[in-house]
This record gives structure tokens, sequence and C-alpha cells, in this order.
């Protein structure tokens, strides 16, 4: 329940909790997300789900920064980068070289 006020609270939360796909997305929603000094959810998120792109879409749409903590193939990800930038230009610094050009 407190990820989905503070999404941030996410660092806080059991391995399974960060593993939770429903508990992930609730916390990337979260209003606190969209608040540029907060860090994204997405880095507290279990590694399979910084793969899914289910769940990464959504993180860099909310922040686009959060192109950070995306597992490095979806940093090649066009259309994944591509939201990524369209919501923060700074996100391009974390997409794959072969997309930065």
């Amino acid at each position: 329940a407190a990820v989905r006020r503070d999404g941030g609270q996410l660092e806080f939360a059991s391995a399974d909790l960060q593993a939770d796909r429903g508990v992930v997305l609730a916390a990337i929603s979260a209003p606190s997300v969209h608040s540029s000094s907060a860090k994204s959810p997405l880095a507290f998120a279990a590694a399979d789900l910084k793969r899914d792109p289910a769940v990464v879409l959504p993180a860099v749409q909310a922040a686009g920064v959060a192109l950070e903590h995306a597992d490095c193939e979806l940093q090649s990800d066009a259309g994944i980068v591509e939201a990524a930038v369209r919501q923060s230009g700074a996100a391009l610094a974390f997409a794959s070289p072969e997309l930065q050009r």
C-alpha cells in the first residue's frame, strides 16, 4: 500500500515484493515518481522485471531517466529509448551507444 503513495518505498520492500510485477507497477505509477528528485522504483525492482518491457515502458514514460535502471537489452530497444527521451532528454545518456548516435 505504501508504494501506491510513494514509489520510492519499494527500496525498503522485501525481495518478494520487489519481484512482484503488480507491486512494482503500482510503485511506478505512484505520484512521487513524477518528482524530478525521486529515484525511480525501477532501481529497486528485481532483475527479471528490469528486463520486462511491460514494466520498463511505463517506468520510462513516468520518468525517462528510469532507463538507467533498465536491462541493457532494453537500453538498446528503440521504442523504449524513444519513450524515455520523450519524457526526458536526459534519458539519452542511458541509451546504448548505438542509439545515442
